[in-house]
């Protein structure tokens, strides 16, 4: 998914991860980011949302700093909430 890609790619440009330049389906991102790199990867998605589809999507929930069951757990489950929270919103 490109909106998440262009995220990772913008908060990777200070952060300077191997893993985050070779992303795949098990790249466990909550692990490589600490809490404020989270707090900007979701700004970046949701602006990226914004442009891509003129509505705010709100990205954040109770679960994202739970390395367990946070949507930012891999990869490949950021992707899936993402294309969730865009089907949810009738875009």
């Amino acid at each position: 998914m490109d909106i998440i890609k262009k995220a990772i790619k913008e908060i990777n440009e200070d952060l300077e991860l191997k893993e985050l330049e070779n992303l795949n389906d098990e790249t466990k991102i909550i692990e490589l980011l600490d809490s404020v790199d989270i707090l900007n990867l979701i700004l970046a998605i949701e602006e990226n949302l914004q442009k891509e589809y003129s509505n705010y999507i709100q990205v954040a929930n109770e679960h994202i700093m739970d390395k367990d069951l946070s949507e930012f757990k891999t990869y490949k489950s950021l992707k899936e909430y993402i294309q969730r929270l865009i089907d949810e919103s009738s875009i």
